[in-house]
């Protein structure tokens, strides 16, 4: 998929620049004009642009922008986002389990009766190339009610022996993850993600602080831009 994207991007004459930092956004009154990016040995480019389209996050792209009024409207207009935080606990099971669970094939479930734990995936179930032979993979998710990260994944662990059957002499849990600070699991909660097209002319938010209302996750982010794309194509 990425090498398909890229291939896109260049046979329009665009180019994609790696190994870079992006350092600031400029600005002129009310609209973009350049940006200035870090390549490596100390290196600076200066790309002259009226349009820019950022999936740094909201917040990460209002700091990127220079001292003054429009970083402090674009910042009023963007304090009330706040990033979604979450576990993701990773198990290995000797056999397919929400397929057993559901009675019908499925990868996933949601679990509403559960303590901690708000979903189940079994990505084995779409790939089986995602676990070793005879062996199955599956993700469960939930939100961070408190600090005590040792307290949360036990009792997301306790979930897990309540859902699925036989959970001590199938499975095996292989790591927990947790999603917080500058790598959350949604830079904005469901429904308080910011507009696409921001105060600053020429100023795009995509990814996921910038999702359209009524979707979600990934889905979310590639509306998002979509919609983005499609202003930009009118104007």
């Amino acid at each position: 998929m990425i090498e398909a994207m890229k291939k896109i991007v260049e046979d329009y004459g665009g180019a994609i620049l790696t190994k870079t930092a992006l350092k600031q956004i400029v600005t002129d009154n009310s609209s973009v004009v350049e940006v200035k990016i870090a390549k490596l040995h100390g290196q600076t480019l200066t790309v002259k642009t009226r349009r820019l389209i950022s999936d740094l996050g909201s917040k990460n792209t209002t700091q990127m922008l220079p001292e003054g009024h429009l970083k402090s409207e674009l910042k009023h207009s963007l304090n009330r986002i706040q990033p979604t935080e979450g576990m993701k606990i990773s198990v290995e099971s000797n056999k397919p389990i929400l397929t057993t669970i559901t009675g019908e094939d499925s990868s996933l479930l949601f679990t509403p009766s559960c303590q901690r734990i708000a979903g189940i995936v079994e990505p084995s179930a779409l790939d089986p190339n995602l676990a070793p032979p005879g062996k199955s993979l599956l993700m469960s998710y939930q939100p961070l009610a408190t600090t005590d990260i040792a307290s949360e994944v036990r009792l997301g662990i306790k979930d897990l022996h309540a859902v699925i059957p036989e959970f001590k002499g199938n499975c095996r849990v292989l790591a927990a993850q947790v999603f917080k600070g500058d790598w959350p699991v949604n830079r904005a909660q469901q429904g308080r993600d910011a507009r696409g097209q921001t105060i600053i002319e020429g100023l795009y938010l995509v990814g996921d602080s910038a999702k359209p209302s009524g979707f979600i996750m990934a889905e979310g982010a590639v509306e998002g831009a979509r919609r983005v794309a499609n202003t930009i194509k009118k104007a």
